[in-house]
């Protein structure tokens, strides 16, 4: 039966007309030149946009939800490209590509990082975790021993409140003995808002991913509020107050929770996503699953023609109700 999924063209032809009216969403964050593990290089990038504009109706997230919204028909086989974060590789890997095929996306970026006032965490331990010289194999922090790896570590601060993990943190470059640079290497570099304002001229919409990337299900709602609402004030002020949508930091179940998805809808955002899939595709308001974009040519053929959506729904695949 896998074979059959991952390599018969008349199975992914029928899984297109059968999942045709429902678009489907996908997920990256960070472009290369040429191949390295956790990136998609040019190279397989320009494959997937040829495939999508052989096979699909390539749109932004912000047009797929004035549609939604208006209760205006949508074409069949949607598919949108989302893209998180805010990194330069971004601009100079992806976006000439995207713009060479006239493919709209939609590019979620953390404020503070495009204003050059912070970088972000994940990035922070990378960065740590690769300068050291430490023997040490485990970490201690707040009665918790963590190995000393950045799947570990990474486990451990997506299920920490935020103001613990910035702690923890500052925790770990003092244990490791490494200063923490004030904005970020080359490797982690950000967008500048001019770059920004270049994409959106060129068909690629701005959304929000908050000021600083925090877990929003692990703030207090008064922090929340900044996040979501100072983080629109900004791009808004940036690029143009127009319609924009907004993606959830992280974006697993207890990133955000239904209290979230209220200020998101009250701070005037015209859709939302998560960053996992599941049967629920798009019926949660303001949360709208997504795929992964960086897996294998095989992968993302299931994907944009419907092949895992198929999967989720058969096996009724929920990943939170809300």
């Amino acid at each position: 039966m896998k074979s059959l999924i991952t390599k018969s063209y008349p199975f992914l032809k029928l899984a297109k007309w059968l999942t045709r009216n429902t678009p489907k969403i996908m997920m990256y964050h960070s472009f290369s030149d040429a191949e390295k593990e956790g990136y998609v290089s040019k190279a397989h990038f320009e494959w997937q946009l040829q495939t999508i504009k052989k096979n699909c109706v390539p749109m932004s997230l912000i047009d797929l939800a004035e549609l939604n919204e208006n209760k205006k028909p949508i074409p069949k086989n949607v598919v949108v490209i989302t893209i998180d974060d805010g990194y330069k590789n971004v601009f100079d890997y992806a976006f000439p590509l995207l713009k060479k095929y006239q493919i709209p996306a939609t590019f979620f970026v953390t404020t503070n990082f495009i204003d050059q006032t912070d970088w972000l965490w994940p990035d922070k331990v990378k960065y740590l975790l690769s300068n050291t010289q430490t023997q040490e194999t485990h970490i201690e922090f707040d009665g918790t021993k963590t190995e000393l790896n950045f799947g570990a570590i990474n486990h451990l601060c997506l299920n920490l409140e935020n103001n613990k993990k910035l702690k923890f943190i500052e925790h770990l470059s003092k244990m490791l003995d490494i200063t923490l640079p004030v904005g970020p290497p080359d490797e982690f570099a950000s967008c500048t808002w001019q770059q920004l304002e270049e994409m959106q001229l060129n068909g690629i919409e701005i959304g929000s991913h908050t000021l600083s990337h925090p877990s929003l299900g692990q703030v207090s709602d008064e922090q929340a509020n900044v996040e979501i609402g100072d983080s629109l004030t900004v791009i808004n002020t940036h690029l143009g107050n127009i319609p924009r949508t907004f993606c959830y930091p992280n974006g697993q179940p207890n990133d955000y929770n239904p209290n979230v998805i209220k200020i998101v809808n009250a701070t005037g955002y015209k859709a939302a996503v998560t960053a996992f899939p599941d049967k629920h595709v798009l019926t949660k308001e303001f949360a709208w699953r997504r795929y992964s974009g960086a897996g294998n040519e095989i992968h993302f053929k299931k994907v944009i023609h419907g092949v895992e959506m198929i999967e989720y729904q058969l096996k009724k695949t929920v990943v939170c109700d809300y």
